[in-house]
């Protein structure tokens, strides 16, 4: 017979955020900053970019991108957008989330790529205060979440 064992309380701690940021520390510093740079830059390019592909399946963002340029009839997702929200809709938000996308990986090859942090928090002045006047909340929640339930 199995035991269930229920949650009542859970201690907060902080020493892996503190490990965590130690750890990077000791890596920014003199000696192993030294023994960084004998790392070739392809080979930490090639790391950045196998993280970056692992990382798109089950992105919402990438697979809307994908659905732009698919076949209508071929449309499918295991998210339930495409049932909730109109095509024309899925497409416009894709589009101008593609333009700032594009817009802020231009702002980084340029001399004002210091601004890059201003760039992603407008996102969210984006996502809380401009999208909501064009679609629905209904639309942006299927849209903009990450699939988990949402409590309004």
């Amino acid at each position: 017979k199995s035991r269930r064992e229920v949650v009542t309380h859970v201690h907060e701690q902080r020493v892996s955020n503190l490990l965590q940021a130690a750890m990077i520390g000791i890596t920014l510093s003199p000696p192993l900053l030294g023994v960084l740079r004998l790392i070739p830059n392809a080979t930490l390019d090639g790391l950045f970019l196998f993280m970056g592909a692992a990382s798109f399946p089950g992105n919402q963002f990438a697979e809307r991108v994908v659905l732009l340029v698919t076949e209508p009839e071929l449309r499918e997702s295991h998210n339930d957008f495409l049932t909730k929200v109109p095509w024309k809709s899925i497409e416009n938000f894709t589009l101008i989330q593609l333009a700032f996308c594009a817009v802020i990986f231009g702002v980084t090859l340029t001399p004002a790529a210091m601004l890059f942090p201003l760039f992603i928090a407008s996102l969210v002045f984006m996502r809380k205060s401009v999208y909501p006047q064009y679609y629905s909340r209904d639309y942006i929640l299927a849209l903009d979440s990450d699939g988990m339930p949402v409590v309004a």
